[in-house]
């Protein structure tokens, strides 16, 4: 039932997505130029965008990555945890040859 619902949710995700950007575009920003001046409109203009563009990056790739993330992430996980294990192996045979010495 979710594969068939599921594309229904995206779409009605990006719709209300869009519809948003269009109210931000059409009615804030004339509003923020006639209130606030252009420096500040432009900032709010900018913070907006990058929320947008944020928003829908997170949401795409939340998509398309399955569960259990890439395999290049995974690998480079145990790459970093043999390099601590090597470093902290490091740091004791360090406090061995010290008391020794």
């Amino acid at each position: 039932m979710m594969r068939l619902t599921g594309p229904w949710f995206v779409i009605a995700v990006y719709v209300m997505l869009l519809m948003h950007l269009y109210a931000h575009f059409s009615v804030t920003l004339c509003l923020l130029k006639k209130s606030l001046g252009n420096t500040f409109g432009l900032i709010w203009v900018a913070i907006g965008a990058m929320l947008f563009y944020n928003i829908v990056y997170n949401h795409f790739f939340a998509m398309i990555v399955k569960p259990g993330g890439p395999k290049d992430l995974k690998v480079n996980l145990n790459v970093l945890t043999i390099s601590r294990e090597s470093k902290e192996s490091e740091k004791i045979l360090r406090k061995e040859r010290e008391r020794e010495a």
